[in-house]
């Protein structure tokens, strides 16, 4: 007998969780504030509720991928823009140890790891050759925030004055040291 799915699993809180729900934000209240975003990884320690304490479904608002890149992120900024008077800043946080990291995979681990497991085998369609993944082995920790940063600062599509802010999380203190461009 197989385990039981674990997003099955938490989604049976739902139940208990609907009986006492409360909206914390109507959509006006939304369209009515600039908008701020943390892009952080989806690895669970490096989870901006945790290491800022915020709540988890409020504001500032949370992207959250592989490796935290800013490249993954954004279409969803670019939507974000258009709601409330408008982006106002977004925050890039990568982790010390992440996975994608300097001490984790490489895009040539990932694309080998992806034909292995993808639908058709060797002949399936969405080849992966030549796909970055936009891993950063290659880089400190430092260095993909600051790339990070520079994309979005640089993204024609973003308001002029757009506050760009990156930071690097210690991911076994807890601690975030603010990266600054030069």
């Amino acid at each position: 007998m197989s385990s039981p799915n674990p997003i099955r699993t938490i989604a049976l809180n739902n139940a208990a969780v609907a009986k006492d729900f409360k909206p914390k934000y109507t959509l006006p209240y939304i369209r009515s504030r600039p908008v701020s975003v943390i892009i952080s990884c989806v690895d669970p320690r490096a989870d901006p509720k945790d290491f800022w304490a915020i709540e988890p479904h409020g504001v500032p608002g949370v992207i959250r991928n592989a490796g935290g890149r800013a490249v993954d992120a954004l279409r969803t900024l670019e939507v974000l823009s258009a709601l409330g008077t408008g982006l106002e800043s977004v925050a890039v946080v990568h982790h010390s140890t992440c996975g994608v990291g300097e001490h984790g995979i490489d895009d040539e681990y990932v694309r080998e790891k992806v034909k292995e497991r993808r639908k058709g085998g060797e002949d399936g369609s969405g080849d992966v050759d030549g796909r970055r993944f936009e891993t950063f082995k290659h880089q400190s920790v430092e260095e993909s925030v600051k790339e990070d940063m520079r994309l979005l600062l640089a993204h024609p599509l973003f308001p002029e004055g757009l506050m760009v802010l990156g930071y690097v999380l210690d991911d076994e203190t807890g601690v975030t040291t603010e990266v600054f461009l030069e």
